[in-house]
């Protein structure tokens, strides 16, 4: 089912959803930007927030950025955790990613609506992934 389908039948603004997705989609994400990526994750901080339960911040190890003289630097970057009843028996766990392949020199950073249809980095993957869940 495509995700326009599914955001019709549910009780959502679709107008309001898809601004979140531009927005989103507007912030470049690329998997070594590392401003753009705190970026959406503060964003993503605070809509997490808006839930019951504990929203922390995980730091994970450094990864290691390779060129030709080997390590050239290294990334830091945080897993974001909502941890809703932990004392339930059964637990779920969703997760997803909010880095896109497209670094910041990438002509594919503009997000464009035609019609009923949204064009943008995350657009038809993680960034309306995350929108979807959040609802």
């Amino acid at each position: 089912m495509q995700v326009k389908h599914w955001i019709i039948k549910q009780d959502i603004n679709q107008d309001e959803i898809i601004e979140k997705i531009s927005s989103w989609a507007s912030i470049c994400t690329g998997s070594y930007h590392q401003k753009g990526l705190k970026n959406l994750e503060t964003l993503l901080f605070q809509e997490l927030s808006q839930f019951p339960g504990k929203v922390s911040r995980i730091s994970l190890d450094p990864i290691p950025v390779w060129g030709d003289q080997g390590v050239q630097s290294r990334l830091t970057s945080s897993l974001l955790k909502l941890e809703v009843r932990p004392h339930c028996p059964k637990q779920i766990l969703l997760m997803i990613h909010y880095d896109t392949v497209f670094g910041e020199g990438s002509p594919f950073q503009t997000v464009l609506k035609r019609g009923d249809t949204l064009y943008g980095p995350g657009v038809c993957d993680a960034k309306s992934g995350i929108a979807i869940l959040l609802e």
